[in-house]
């Protein structure tokens, strides 16, 4: 299979010469992440997803922080044990990173994730464009960065479905805008998630009665364990969500 997406950015830790006890390779040992880290390769994923980037035989790219590579310098990983991965060494010393402030280190991780990216995909234009696509769009956004899910559009009413991964520390969320083409009245609003990656199995099909939006579940083993966290389906009263002057378009925060 050639034709895989990223689904995953993740970062890890190399052992230094001079380490001593236990060691699994877990970012946090050596060099002292933020609570952000794991989340900023999650959205940077999940928004080339959005944009149909086609990463290839892989979709997991690992991130290793080396000691022993020279600073800024990066060494992709010549065998793997699963061809669904890609590991790119990236080297910066411990006592470096870690005297960086909370939002240095988030920024210098972000930096690097896309160094990495870029590594990978040199070659090919196209996806090097979209990788810039969705550096820009994190930029700007940051950690509100919003990524589309789902839209249902009927001559009543359009909804689209957007979420966010732990904006600003807080839960995931779905985010929902809904136009009320009849009365030309648009209005959005939120629902916390505990993990993001809920939305793909609490959200299968989207439908509107007695002025209420209902957001069925898919129809598996796995959709029945995670739906075991909600109340299903998620129904949101319309009335209870807050009306918008903007166009909904602006609410979509596409690269």
């Amino acid at each position: 299979m050639t034709d895989r997406i990223i689904r995953d950015i993740r970062f890890y830790e190399l052992k230094p010469d001079n380490y001593n006890g236990q060691f699994d390779g877990i970012l946090g040992n050596v060099y002292k992440n933020t609570s952000d880290t794991k989340h900023i390769g999650q959205r940077i994923a999940r928004k080339l997803n959005e944009l149909n980037f086609v990463s290839g035989i892989f979709d997991h790219v690992y991130v290793y922080f080396s000691p022993t590579l020279p600073d800024n310098e990066m060494k992709i990983q010549e065998k793997e044990l699963d061809v669904r991965l890609k590991s790119v060494h990236y080297g910066i010393k411990p006592f470096v990173f870690n005297s960086f402030s909370e939002s240095d280190k988030d920024k210098w991780v972000k930096e690097t994730a896309f160094k990495v990216l870029n590594l990978l995909f040199q070659s090919d234009s196209t996806k090097t464009k979209i990788i810039s696509e969705v550096e820009t769009s994190i930029e700007k956004y940051k950690q509100e960065i919003a990524i589309f899910y789902k839209t249902k559009e009927t001559k009543a009413y359009k909804i689209d479905l957007n979420y966010q991964i732990k904006p600003n520390g807080n839960p995931s969320k779905i985010l929902l805008f809904f136009f009320d083409k009849k009365e030309n009245v648009k209005r959005h609003g939120k629902v916390d998630l505990m993990h993001h990656e809920d939305i793909y199995w609490l959200v299968d099909t989207i439908s509107v009665k007695d002025n209420a939006i209902i957001l069925n579940p898919k129809k598996s083993s796995m959709a029945d364990f995670v739906a075991e966290k909600y109340k299903t389906p998620l129904t949101i009263d319309i009335d209870t969500l807050e009306k918008i002057k903007q166009p909904l378009t602006t609410y979509k925060n596409n690269a």
